[in-house]
Parts: structure tokens; sequence; C-alpha cells
């Protein structure tokens, strides 16, 4: 049995990144820059006016605070006059300046009669209210670096330079099996014995929100089965996850199956709770995880570890769940020298433990905001302690 810290470090260094491929722009949400982009332009493109108002020259105001209006810049125009000494163009928010003009006044701050205007209110410098260009980055600087994530932010800047494609590193194709015999058939009613399977949607739909389809199969708790669906799935996916028949019962054949299959056992069993089963093997094909069979451990164990591995994949610069550190809202007894997980909320700066922490109780999960950490060094933190926590992603 590993400590987590373990468990993560070999994750991380054992999975390779997916191939490249270069996808439209628009593809690429979700997933993380496989190289450097660099701008292919400046941006602005132009000495642009960021409001309506009168483009003038700076220098001009020597002279006086009246000019003669001879004609007019709006945004997209491609041919627009330039001016001269005394002159000025009436001008509209994102409209590139006229040649030789380099200050716009704003129209709330001039009075205008036919063809010339008066400022009410002289600017102070040269430049104001001008977007120039190579303002935000100039041709050839890096607009986004490698391992960062497309968001949308990332994505309309990006459109916004001209950017229109981009090399990213493949969606991994996603494989979830559920084992377990206690399963209902879909849409059956409830039965003695029996329970509805969550394992599986629950993990696919964390999937989703990183932008990754899966497919699910459940498979009851036989040897031949699994060792069999194991098999066939591992030979069409880069990730495999099995919930459940991870432990040393009678009934948990996924670490047989899954060496049946090929796959090298890096770690098996980590010294956490929930979680302690948890198991991480490869082959050189497929990356597969036995998770726990109770639900909080498997989406602890997803978090934690699945996610990390899955950004690693995808090229992330910084895989795992943002962390902090955050004083305890109440003092925690911890039994054990194992390292402990409670799923919890930010109130007034504290980190809140929720109740309801059982490896299959879900409820607290799904109104919890982070993970808590309590070392496995430590049977007692004290209120006003700091520790480690991890940002569930909502």
């Amino acid at each position: 049995m590993i400590h987590p810290e373990k468990a993560i470090q070999l994750i991380l260094s054992r999975i390779p990144a997916q191939a490249r491929v270069r996808l439209a722009l628009e593809e690429a949400a979700g997933l993380y820059a496989a190289c450097d982009i660099p701008a292919p332009y400046d941006h602005p493109f132009f000495d642009q006016s960021a409001m309506d108002g009168y483009a003038i020259r700076f220098d001009d105001l020597k002279e006086g605070n009246e000019f003669v209006v001879v004609g007019e810049s709006s945004a997209g125009a491609m041919q627009i006059p330039g001016i001269k000494k005394g002159e000025c163009l009436r001008i509209f928010t994102g409209a590139p300046l006229p040649e030789s003009a380099d200050t716009v006044v704003m129209q709330e701050n001039v009075k205008r009669s036919a063809r010339k205007i008066v400022l009410q209110q002289v600017p102070e410098k040269k430049g104001l209210h001008v977007r120039q260009r190579g303002e935000q980055i100039r041709k050839g600087d890096i607009a986004f670096r490698q391992g960062k994530r497309f968001n949308p932010a990332a994505i309309g800047f990006l459109a916004s330079i001209g950017v229109a494609h981009v090399d990213v590193h493949a969606r991994p194709r996603v494989s979830i099996i559920a084992t377990g015999s206690e399963f209902l058939e879909e849409g059956a009613p409830l039965q003695r014995g029996k329970i509805f399977e969550s394992n599986s949607v629950m993990l696919r739909m964390a999937l989703q929100r990183e932008g990754l389809d899966a497919k699910t199969m459940k498979v009851r708790d036989d040897e031949e089965l699994l060792s069999s669906r194991v098999k066939l799935e591992a030979a069409k996916s880069d990730l495999l996850l099995l919930s459940g028949g991870v432990s040393v019962g009678d009934y948990d054949f996924t670490p047989g199956a899954l060496e049946r299959a090929g796959f090298q056992m890096i770690f098996h069993k980590v010294s956490q709770k929930p979680g302690k089963p948890l198991l991480f093997a490869l082959r050189d094909d497929c990356v597969a995880f036995g998770l726990p069979g109770n639900p909080r451990s498997v989406l602890n164990s997803f978090y934690l570890y699945v996610l990390p591995a899955l950004q690693k994949m995808l090229g992330a610069a910084e895989p795992g769940l943002l962390q902090s550190v955050l004083p305890l809202a109440e003092k925690v007894k911890k039994r054990g020298d194992r390292t402990w997980y409670l799923s919890g909320k930010v109130k007034e700066g504290r980190a809140v433990p929720l109740d309801g922490q059982g490896s299959h109780m879900l409820q607290s999960f799904s109104e919890a905001s982070i993970i808590i950490k309590i070392p496995h060094d430590k049977n007692e933190v004290q209120a006003g302690e700091e520790v480690e926590v991890y940002f569930i992603p909502q």
C-alpha cells in the first residue's frame, strides 16, 4: 500500500501524452495546446478609436480648441480621409484612426455646429482613447502557451487575432465497465438485494464536463465474462475505467482480468480513505484504473487520480485540481494512519467538512465545492489549523 503522493507521482510519470492532431479552433474547446501559438498579426491590427467621438492631432491644440469636420470613420471602414492642421474626423468605436490623427475626443466633450466642433474639455494627453496597434500583442509574440487549456476566453482571444487552427493532443477513447451482480436492469423496479447502478453514469458525466465521451457497460460478477470484456474494450480504448471488483473478496475479479489482458500492475491499494483499493495498470496501448465500488470512493478517486491522468494524456502543463490552503472551520479527529479526504464547502474563508462522509454516501459530495485533505500523520486537526484543499469542478 502506497501513500497518495506516491500514487499520483507514479501515474503522472508513466502516462504519455496522446498523439498530436490539428483541429479548427472551435473544435479544441476543453483541450490543451500541444505547442506555443505565436500571434500571426499585431493586435489591435491598426490604431483605432476606443469610443465614439472625434479624431484630432494633439499638437493642433496649441492653436486653439476649434476643428473643422472633414469626414467620418466607422467600424469596418477601409478608406478614410486623412486630416490636416485644424481638421478632425467624426469617428466611432473600433474604427481606424485617419492618417496623422493621434487622439480621440469623446463626443460628450464636444459642442458641434454644422461642420465645426468646439472642445468643451481639452484632452490632457496625447493618445487618449486610442487603442494603439500592437497594444495587446505583437506579431510573433507567444499568444498562448503549450499546455494551457482552451477555455472560452482563450478561444475568443485566439479567434480575435486570426488563429483558425491549433495543434492539440487527441481526445482519448474511454470505456467504463461497472462490475457487479447486484445491479438492476435499466428501468426495473427496486428488488430486495439489488441496487441501482450509478457509478458509470457519474463517471460519464464527469468526463463530459472535460469534453470527453465514454462508452459504458455493466458486467456481472463472473471472472470469464469480465476478462473477455476487459480484453475487448482495452483493444478499443486509450483509457479503461472499471468500478468495483477491485478489492480482495471472492468476487473481486478486476485485478486478474487486467493481468490476463496484458496489463502491468503499477500499484494496487492506496493509504487513503475513501478509495483504499484503487488500482492503476498499464499496457503499451491503454491505461487502466480499477476504482472501488462505493460511489463516494469512485468520485474521490476520479478527481484525485483519473482526472490528472486524463489531463496528462491531453498535454496539460499542470495536471490536477486547483489546490489551496485554508484554515479548518472545526476540529476533525481521524482514526488510523491513512490520509482522509472529506468533501466540504468554503464558508467565510474556512474549509467546512460536510456531514455524511461514508464511502457509500454521495449526498454531501453533491453539495461540496472542495475536497479537504487530512494528512496521514495527523489524528487530530484543530479548528483554525491550515489544511490542503482541492477545488471540485462545478
